[in-house]
């Protein structure tokens, strides 16, 4: 047996502190970390600087690193930035990089293999670049502040780097659905003159955005919402902290000045195919925000009177953990995902249904029925309840659809030999017993009637 030797030393905790070690590496040169869907290289010194989808060889260098503006300030009578104003302190500002140092720690593990790097000592800024198992994108966990503000204040950036050729383009999505096209310096309604070429070019982004060429796509993740923007062609930068000096006199009274440490993920995926790359980042980001089924329970008291036995059996039921939107899931398929599934009384269950993808985005962008005797128990407590009536609702659940009066519009369509067909407005098909069918971007919301067994 090779005998090791582990080295400690001592350390000043302060009341209820902790420490925590790890088996990890210094290392030199750069490291690999790879499965069976992505391949990473990362520098001792430069942090990430290739990406690779190992399914299909797509490649690109890349890199990813934090930078700040200087924001702009109220002197002279100029519109500070601030809580509802980005605004650097020259329109046209490049933005400084945090490089005071550079160290990076190698951890490879059963499960996941990882680098850490100390990226900035005074404004502490580290980052972790990790690889498990079998996922479809690499991790990227950053760890900001608490930033030093100056004289000037920061506003801090991370930007992703590649050689993917967007044209000027990228995709943020809304509310986390359909996505909507960004182009530098244009917008799609109106004549636009470029006055703030830095601040007009960044975009709310709720959950994930992508840039795209016709051999490669880059998709990332994030998990709070940011602001984004592609300054330049393969480019992504994500507004991440605000230390602001100055109020924007908008109506908040003070300056954003964020003095806390902020940990945020990115998960980012690169692929050739476009659609591929958009599957898997909208099915990921899915099973990050929501990893179970999601459940608001009421207190076993809203369900009261009932035998023990059933209670317990009900408790059991719908907390149930069981992952809706992987492949192999027998509950749902993997475009649709159980948004709310919520016991109103004894009997009444409240259910949402979402379809993921809008139209074209995907191979999965096509109708989808359900039924919806395959979301109340997991497989193991099947025949513990049947659905004795379905009644559809708006999204609030407050009114019935059949309740609701639309306005209905028919649309005429001119031919080239000069006939005119009209087509009536295309609504949400009915529904079919316990079967719902979802199309791309629907959300149907229904309150289910059940029986005990």
């Amino acid at each position: 047996r090779q005998q090791q030797t582990m080295d400690y030393t001592t350390v000043t905790l302060n009341p209820f502190g902790s420490a925590n070690y790890i088996n990890a590496t210094a290392f030199s040169g750069s490291v690999k970390l790879s499965n069976s869907y992505v391949t990473a290289l990362v520098d001792s010194n430069k942090g990430l600087v290739q990406l690779t989808n190992a399914q299909d060889g797509t490649t690109s260098p890349i890199t990813h690193n934090y930078y700040w503006y200087c924001p702009m300030s109220n002197e002279n009578g100029e519109q500070a930035s601030g809580a509802y104003i980005l605004r650097p302190c020259t329109p046209d500002a490049m933005p400084t990089a945090f490089t005071n140092s550079f160290s990076s720690l190698s951890i490879v593990g059963p499960v996941c293999s990882e680098v850490r790097s100390f990226v900035d000592v005074a404004n502490n800024i580290h980052q972790t670049i990790r690889l498990c198992g079998n996922d479809r994108h690499l991790t990227i966990q950053t760890g900001i502040g608490e930033i030093q503000p100056g004289t000037e204040g920061k506003e801090v950036v991370m930007k992703i780097q590649t050689n993917i050729a967007s044209d000027s383009t990228w995709y943020t999505d809304s509310q986390a659905l359909e996505m909507q096209q960004r182009v530098r310096n244009s917008r799609p309604n109106y004549p636009y003159t470029v006055t703030e070429p830095v601040a007009s070019n960044f975009f709310p982004c709720n959950q994930w955005t992508y840039i795209t060429s016709s051999n490669a796509t880059l998709a990332v993740v994030g998990d709070v919402s940011r602001a984004v923007a592609s300054l330049a062609d393969g480019e992504l930068e994500f507004l991440i902290i605000r230390r602001d000096l100055y109020d924007d006199g908008r109506g908040v009274g003070q300056a954003l000045n964020e003095s806390i440490r902020v940990i945020t993920t990115s998960r980012v995926y690169l692929g050739g195919k476009a659609t591929d790359v958009i599957t898997d980042a909208r099915v990921g980001a899915v099973l990050h925000t929501h990893p179970f089924t999601q459940l608001y329970a009421q207190s076993e008291e809203t369900i009261n009177p009932v035998s023990n036995a059933k209670r317990l059996l009900r408790k059991k039921l719908f907390t149930a953990n069981a992952t809706l939107t992987s492949k192999d899931s027998s509950l749902l398929p993997q475009n649709a995902f159980l948004h709310t599934r919520q016991l109103l009384d004894a009997n009444t269950l409240l259910v949402r249904l979402q379809h993921i993808f809008a139209v074209g985005e995907s191979d999965l962008a096509t109708p989808v029925t359900i039924d919806l005797a395959s979301i109340l128990p997991a497989s193991a407590l099947t025949g513990a309840a049947t659905i004795t009536n379905v009644v559809e609702y708006d999204i609030n659940g407050v009114t019935t659809l059949d309740d609701i009066n639309r306005m209905r519009r028919t649309y005429t369509t001119c031919a080239a030999d000069g006939t005119t067909s009209e087509t009536p407005t295309k609504f949400t098909p009915a529904l079919d017993g316990q079967k719902v069918t979802l199309n791309p971007m629907d959300l149907r919301t229904f309150k289910i009637t059940i029986q005990w067994k």
